[in-house]
């Protein structure tokens, strides 16, 4: 990424709204069998979902928990002692850094260096998807998989993305796809498989309300994306 496009993706992460979205309010799923693993946590907030992903990962694992509100991280890191089942020794199976999604080296990630990559119900508000799920493909190793926590889409796919200029990037609602376009995106990027888990309809309300002329209906859906 060259400086220029820091700059506007920096810009976009200072001006996204976050509270009060549907982001903050829904609830977490976690993949299975994540005793032992590295996982990467990405737009991670304030570290909750974090500390729940390191209860599963376990003595043996390893969670990184990245977000680009430097501010978040400062609260995640404050408060991890008293979050984390080890307590002081939190450190030792836990991270807090500051990244953007799109370039997450810099939070230090390496080349094949994590199991999973757990982004929980943000994919759809960060500044560019494409980049961000070539990231998530660029940190993984052999075997491993992207897990979408509670991802919003089209439940017709043969609609167009919800375009609004009431719309803000913080609504997960605005440029929601279809699932088989997703999937069509994911294996583009060089993914193996895309399977989606749980689907059921949800609607958008309060501050992620719609025009009622959208016209449009969702689906929330866990998503598995194996490499």
């Amino acid at each position: 990424m060259d400086d220029a496009t820091k700059l506007r993706v920096a810009s976009y992460y200072r001006r996204l709204p976050r509270a009060g979205r549907f982001t903050g309010k829904c609830s977490m799923s976690v993949p299975p069998a994540l005793e032992g693993k590295r996982v990467l946590d990405v737009m991670c907030r304030k570290g909750k979902g974090a500390y729940e992903l390191s209860d599963h990962a376990g003595e043996h694992g390893f969670v990184l928990g990245v977000d680009p509100d430097a501010s978040d991280i400062e609260q995640a890191n404050a408060c991890a002692a008293l979050n984390h089942w080890s307590g002081n020794g939190w450190q030792r199976y836990l991270r807090f850094a500051c990244a953007c999604p799109e370039d997450l080296s810099e939070a230090g990630v390496r080349d094949a260096s994590f199991d999973v990559a757990y982004i929980n119900s943000a994919l759809n508000t960060v500044f560019d998807r494409g980049l961000t799920l070539s990231e998530f493909l660029r940190c993984l190793a052999p075997g491993g998989y992207v897990w979408v926590a509670q991802g919003v889409f089209l439940s017709n796919d043969g609609g167009n993305p919800v375009v609004s200029e009431s719309c803000e990037r913080g609504n997960v609602f605005c440029g929601a796809v279809g699932m088989d376009e997703f999937r069509r995106w994911c294996l583009q990027l060089g993914f193996r498989s895309v399977s989606f888990e749980h689907i059921s309809p949800v609607s958008p309300d309060g501050e992620d309300a719609l025009p009622a002329e959208s016209g449009e209906s969702f689906v929330l859906a866990d998503v598995k994306i194996m490499v």
